[in-house]
């Protein structure tokens, strides 16, 4: 075990224990004397994803993704059954790309794997 770093380990663990149970920071600096804000502020930006490692490369995913979150998104089981059931049930692809929240071209393209159309 690496000595160095077990002290830094269980003084990181314990302020985000801390916050995660809704102690300001003002409070774990009265409590905890020998931390400090800058103890605070490195556990807090480890633990908070970055924003910028998420955020797509290309502005145009971004519109794709407002108005189809699942876009991007694996196809399971489940919603090829759903896109058959809606298909055979007389929905269009536009009707099935709002309920699915993908785009009709996804829909469609789909459906030509699955084939439902040819």
């Amino acid at each position: 075990m690496n000595t160095q770093t077990e002290p830094g380990n269980k003084k990181n663990a314990t302020i985000l224990s801390l916050l995660s149970e809704g102690h300001s920071s003002e409070k774990i600096l009265a409590d905890h004397p020998e931390y400090d804000q800058s103890d605070i502020f490195a556990v807090a930006e480890k633990a908070l994803p970055s924003r910028d490692r998420f955020r797509p490369l290309n502005p145009s995913i971004d519109n794709l993704l407002s108005s189809h979150p699942r876009a991007l998104a694996v196809w399971s089981e489940d919603e090829d059954s759903h896109l058959k059931k809606m298909r055979h049930d007389g929905f269009t692809i536009f009707e099935i790309s709002r309920m699915l929240k993908r785009p009709p071209s996804a829909i469609y393209s789909r459906m030509q794997e699955l084939g439902v159309i040819h």
